[in-house]
């Protein structure tokens, strides 16, 4: 039988005799949490996702793999772009408003119609910094465009390149996004989980 041990001062699990190690979470039920979040004191937790953790897989794939829905070549590809960072912003007062605007869909929809429609979207924030709005109170639609192609409203895209178009991705000189610079060599976009309604065809 192999003993697990959990170090509740630096909150890390790991077997005696093993190198297997891992980070231990801990939080109460009805505290909002994400499935891969770290364990956090406070209301906002910015993680630095190492390349080897799968939510940095997730994020890689959805950034080149996607192929564009009018089957056009993506102007995003692992030859031209690469990923220097990548940041889980673990915002519990979000949580809880995704949380309950996902019930009062299932209410509506059924489970399986709001499990079908929900998914990673990329959002580009133009000059606002992303981290403001992760580590803040999210999308503000009165702050967004009134005379935006669908009219007001916050924008998300299944592929990263429409996101990284100029006029939407957020740029700046240093690697951390704190300062915008329109000529900036580093493009930052969010990749946000998204209730999506029911898609209008026109």
């Amino acid at each position: 039988n192999l003993k697990c041990t959990i170090d509740f001062g630096d909150m890390s699990a790991y077997i005696a005799g093993s190198v297997w190690a891992t980070a231990a979470r801990r939080w109460d039920r009805d505290v909002a949490m994400g499935d891969s979040w770290d364990h956090q004191t406070g209301n906002v937790h910015i993680v630095n996702v190492e390349p080897e953790w799968s939510d940095h897989a997730v994020v890689l794939s959805a950034f080149f793999d996607r192929k564009r829905l009018d089957d056009k070549t993506s102007i995003i590809s692992r030859r031209t772009h690469s990923v220097v960072q990548v940041r889980r912003v673990q915002n519990r007062s979000q949580r809880r408003q995704w949380e309950s605007q996902k019930s009062i869909l299932e209410e509506q929809r059924g489970k399986d119609a709001v499990r079908q429609t929900t998914e990673y979207a990329w959002h580009g924030s133009g000059k606002t910094r992303p981290d403001a709005i992760a580590t803040g109170k999210g999308f503000m639609m009165q702050y967004n465009n009134p005379k935006a192609f669908y009219q007001q409203g916050t924008y998300s895209a299944y592929q990263s390149s429409y996101s990284h178009h100029k006029n939407y991705v957020y740029r700046s000189s240093d690697i951390d996004g704190l300062y915008h610079d329109a000529a900036g060599k580093y493009f930052h976009l969010m990749l946000v989980n998204v209730l999506r309604g029911t898609p209008l065809k026109t």
